[in-house]
């Protein structure tokens, strides 16, 4: 917006005697109700329109033909106030056509169109910065009871030229205690209206054509033209064979950098494709047209190989066997739906023989229900292969006693009515030679079954290519025990990531963090000494990270693990709002973040510190580490004891101004190059609100399920354009619920273009070993040195889709398929169709895939596994 008002300044000096000032009427208004359960609903008849957050944005039109060829010098939207009072909007352009009767939040309201624009797009997608959209910020000024909202010229310009359809109002505040409004054009003295002041349009040239100009239609479902605009240029019209490129996929033009405009929602056969681009300037004049022409070639999908059905050889029915995915109650009733017979005929069992397949270096197992009386002890023989046998225990729960926690015995006490659960995990080497390997499964009742392991001739990577990241608040009481279980973690390729401050750390002399530990030689960290940072330090107290952490984050404590050294995949750091320094005591009370610290200290502390630190990480060599900027608590204006915004799940203006600020201070520390991995991360469930603040702050979003659900294409756009990575965050999977839900997750997130997932609160303590707690993937069990880290059933889940996707990474890498063919190939085998729940505004969310059966599991990973073992791979 700079440029533009810099040329706005110098066309004000040029058409300053011819300036004039028109009064525009709103010819088109409604409130846009995005409150759940009330998205359906019109209100483009009502004489009063409500504004409200989040939940009602207004959209207008205006009859702005007196300004074709004039020049916009100023704006105003001037609306009659009614109730409440409103501190500022955003006031952005609608990038879709829309019908005032029809419309709601849901679809634009256009005969024969469905959604806005596009299927399954609502109306935030397609306005205040998203879609192709401009925004500006607007302070109320009241006068005679009008709002009187300062409007950036270029907004009026896109309305004039055609290149938006409208704007649309949202309040910056999230405070849904009043119910603001303004009258609606049916009011007609008190409606809505644009104050402009124009001036003659300068004599100056059309705009020259756009430069490097080229179309990548490799995968029709995720093409991409890139253009770079020439000076003069504020929008593109581009034209795909026959058809116009609708403005939702069109990026304001931006002179001189290089942008991508997404090619979708027009027809595209295969075969030649010709895209021609138009740059257009803010009085409409178009460049000569720019081509750029591609060959679509009807993909070619892998053919799955040929998979016949499984078959049962069961003789006995005192053993069965089961996947490691699933379950069944105490009672004997699946948990999920489960085929009839799934209990001797299955992918690991065909009532006779264990047969389990695997990558080299993959982890796989199986549970068998043993029933029977008296104790018995069991022996799993897999040559060449570690294997940690365990038993699976029964909790409580709403729905019933239900197997997960699993604690290491060899040892068990058999009954005749309930099947005991023993469950072996197989580590396959990374060095072991493909073939057949054949060992055993026995009681010492003198029951046995063969198992026969077919190792697959690849391997998987060490290192995740897909990262589950286990969430944790509260570090434990010893670094033993956090040790025990990153090494829990890591044995099923998943690492545990725990926040260690809490959401009161904003008031001067408040506990900034809790690095408290007992470290091994009967120390405590010093955090007092770590905690104390003066304002202007450049330096902080690293030694204690060092020594509590430094293990973990080079990977050498797993270098004799199943996967060597791996270094943390992802660590918080303790930089947030208030460390280095509280954040209160240099808080002077303005809302914007930018405008909220009148002394320098407070911002140049935090970027000299995390400079030192990442001085430090280099240093021990911690320079493969996924460090985390990470800003959690979810604060108040009003509570001095908390941080003034909402940092974690941001939902006012003031929220995601304030994340923008932060990322700013990590974009400082680190500079033009960092020696070390340090990513800005924002978790975000409302991501459709950002009207512009977040473009180009964070390195990675970590998206609520539901949000990623219902935005996916708006999340995927922004971080193409601005080069973030995206993570889905969510909830587990009910342990009344199947655990292939969780399987489906993981597979579902990378399907859909995100590199990770983050389950929500993963740790609890030794009550879950007899009442079910749906967070208990890990479980703490003992107290001082003697914590034992129990893990579950649930982990095994995340396990097993972790290493799927693996599968999926190399076929993609060996066959040098696209996003789209890759999600083709699992749509083939599976159906990953969701229904999204959650208890309340809070809740991370539960994503339920009801037709995600486990054939069609066993099938993705057998065509994909003959596929890699096929192909060749492809030279780098």
């Amino acid at each position: 917006m700079r440029t533009i008002a810099i040329l706005v300044l110098s066309w004000l000096a040029v058409g300053a005697e011819t300036a004039e000032m028109l009064r525009l009427p709103a010819i088109a208004d409604t409130s846009i109700v995005l409150y759940e359960g009330e998205e359906s609903e019109r209100h483009g008849a009502h004489p009063r329109i409500r504004i409200k957050g989040n939940q009602h944005i207004v959209a207008m039109a205006f009859d702005v033909s007196a300004l074709a060829g004039r020049m916009v010098t100023s704006a105003e939207l001037v609306c009659r106030r009614v109730d409440a009072d409103i501190a500022a909007v955003s006031i952005g352009t609608i990038s879709a056509p829309w019908n005032e009767a029809a419309a709601n939040s849901l679809t634009a309201g256009i005969d024969g169109v469905a959604g806005w624009g596009v299927a399954g797009v609502s109306f935030p997608a397609v306005s205040l910065g998203n879609g192709g959209t401009m925004v500006c910020q607007a302070p109320s000024v009241v006068v005679d009871g009008w709002y009187r909202w300062r409007v950036d010229p270029a907004l009026i310009d896109s309305l004039v030229i055609r290149t938006a359809y409208g704007l649309a109002i949202h309040e910056v505040d999230a405070d849904y205690g009043r119910n603001p409004t303004i009258a609606a054009r049916e009011q007609k003295a008190d409606a809505p209206y644009l104050s402009v002041t124009c001036a003659d349009a300068p004599v100056q040239p059309a705009p020259a054509p756009v430069a490097d100009c080229t179309l990548d239609v490799r995968d029709p479902e995720q093409a991409w033209l890139s253009v770079r605009a020439p000076p003069g240029a504020v929008a593109y019209a581009v034209r795909v064979g026959e058809h116009d490129l609708p403005r939702w996929n069109i990026p304001i033009a931006r002179p001189g950098e290089a942008q991508l405009i997404a090619i979708r929602d027009v027809p595209l056969p295969p075969g030649d494709v010709e895209a021609s681009v138009v740059a257009i300037d803010r009085f409409g004049r178009r460049s000569p047209t720019a081509v750029a022409r591609g060959t679509i070639i009807a993909a070619v999908e892998p053919v799955p190989t040929s998979d016949t059905a499984l078959s049962s050889a069961a003789t006995r029915s005192d053993l069965a066997v089961i996947p490691l995915m699933d379950r069944y109650d105490a009672a004997g009733g699946g948990v999920g739906a489960l085929p009839e017979h799934h209990r001797v005929c299955n992918e690991v069992f065909d009532g006779a023989t264990i047969t389990l397949d695997a990558a080299k270096g993959e982890v796989v197992g199986f549970q068998v229900l043993a029933t029977g009386s008296g104790e018995a002890t069991a022996t799993v023989a897999v040559p060449g292969c570690r294997v940690d046998l365990l038993r699976a225990l029964y909790v409580d729960t709403p729905s019933g006693r239900i197997p997960d926690p699993l604690v290491p015995s060899a040892a068990f006490a058999l009954s005749k009515t309930e099947a005991t659960p023993i469950v072996a995990e197989v580590f396959v080497p990374f060095d072991a030679p493909a073939g057949v390997v054949r060992g055993s499964f026995a009681l010492s009742d003198g029951r046995s079954l063969p198992i026969v392991l077919r190792v697959r001739d690849f391997a998987l990577p060490k290192r995740a290519s897909f990262l589950c990241e286990m969430n944790g608040y509260g570090l434990p009481d010893r670094v033993e025990t956090f040790y025990r279980l990153q090494q829990t973690a890591y044995d099923h390729r998943v690492h545990a990531n725990i926040l260690h401050y809490s959401h009161r750390t904003a008031a001067p002399g408040a506990r900034k963090c809790n690095l408290d530990m007992l470290l091994p030689p009967g120390r405590r960290m010093d955090e007092a000494r770590y905690n104390d940072i003066a304002p202007g330090a450049t330096t902080a107290y690293w030694d204690d990270v060092i020594a509590a952490f430094g293990p973990y984050l080079s990977g050498s404590c797993f270098a004799r693990g199943h996967r060597g050294a791996v270094p943390a995949p992802g660590f918080y750091l303790t930089f947030h709002e208030s460390w280095p320094l509280n954040v209160r005591a240099f808080f002077n009370g303005d809302p914007d973040a930018f405008k909220a610290f009148d002394r320098p200290e407070y911002a140049d502390t935090f970027v000299a510190v995390l400079r030192d630190f990442a001085r430090v990480a280099a240093r021990e060599g911690w320079t493969e580490t996924g460090f985390q900027v990470y800003c959690n608590n979810k604060g108040s204006l009003a509570d001095p004891q908390r941080a003034p915004w909402v940092l974690d799940e941001p939902s006012s203006w003031w929220d995601y101004r304030a994340l923008a600020f932060y990322g700013g201070l990590v974009r400082r520390a680190k500079g033009d190059t960092c020696p070390i991995r340090l990513d800005y991360r924002i978790d975000i469930s409302r991501p459709e609100f950002i009207r512009g603040t977040l473009d180009g702050v964070a390195d990675l979003w970590v998206v609520g399920q539901g949000a990623y659900a219902n935005h996916r294409r708006l999340v995927r756009d922004h971080a193409r354009r601005h080069g973030e990575r995206v993570w889905v965050y969510g909830s587990n999977n009910p342990l009344d619920r199947s655990n292939r839900d969780t399987q489906a997750w993981v597979l579902s997130a990378f399907r859909d273009g995100a590199t990770g997932i983050v389950p929500w609160q993963t740790i609890v303590g030794a009550g879950a070993l007899t009442k079910g707690d749906d967070l208990g993937i890990f479980i703490l069990d003992g107290a001082g040195a003697d914590v034992a880290v129990r893990h579950t059933l649930r982990l095994n889940a995340y396990c097993r889709a972790q290493q799927d996707v693996e599968y999926l990474c190399l076929l993609r890498d060996r066959l040098g398929m696209t996003p789209g063919q890759i999600a083709r190939f699992i749509d083939h085998h599976l159906d990953l169709s969701v229904a999204h729940e959650r208890t309340s505004e809070e809740d991370a969310g539960r994503a339920r895939y009801a037709h995600a059966s486990p054939d069609g599991f066993r099938r993705l990973r057998a065509a994909t596994a003959d596929l890699i073992e096929s192909s060749v791979p492809k030279s780098r």
